[in-house]
């Protein structure tokens, strides 16, 4: 089941000397789904339907013949306008790791937001990126997240990506 996350906050603003409560808005997160996790064919992941987190071991890059399990993408739901998109990735390994994260639109396009290679992350660590769509009527049909590379075969790792208004 779906259980939106809430965010919220409160700062104080420091004015003349007396501290003021400032009003951060608060922003509601939603797990998105793992593509496949319906019918279960996401790469050598083992999911069901519904799961909005994968773990993955990274498989060796692909060939003419065979693909790599790099690439993990999102459903983002038809009747939800999104502010923001974040992807937080868990490696259990310290290492390197080569990290795209972007948005795919329905006209075949796509926005990246962060595209590195031999990233440096430690293990059991959280990292987190963040996307922005092209606009609140203009919201991408999938989130896509790839997160692998030569030297990090082996390794794994665990993504989720959440919707957040």
């Amino acid at each position: 089941m779906k259980t939106p996350l809430l965010a919220a906050g409160v700062a104080l603003l420091v004015l003349g000397g007396a501290a003021q409560p400032l009003r951060v808005r608060a922003e509601t997160c939603t797990p998105l789904e793992v593509v496949g996790a319906e019918t279960g064919n996401t790469e050598g992941a083992k999911l069901t339907r519904g799961d909005t987190r994968v773990k993955k071991s990274i498989s060796p890059a692909g060939t003419f013949v065979t693909a790599n399990n790099w690439n993990t993408d999102f459903t983002v739901p038809s009747d939800s306008a999104f502010n923001r998109y974040v992807a937080t990735v868990v490696p259990d390994s310290d290492g390197q790791y080569d990290i795209r994260f972007a948005l795919k639109y329905s006209d075949q396009t796509s926005e990246k937001f962060f595209d590195r290679t031999g990233v440096s992350l430690g293990k059991g660590k959280r990292y987190s990126y963040d996307a922005k769509p092209r606009g609140l009527k203009d919201q991408p049909y999938q989130v896509n997240f790839s997160f692998g590379g030569p030297v990090s075969i082996g390794k794994s790792y665990t993504v989720t990506v959440l919707g957040c208004k």
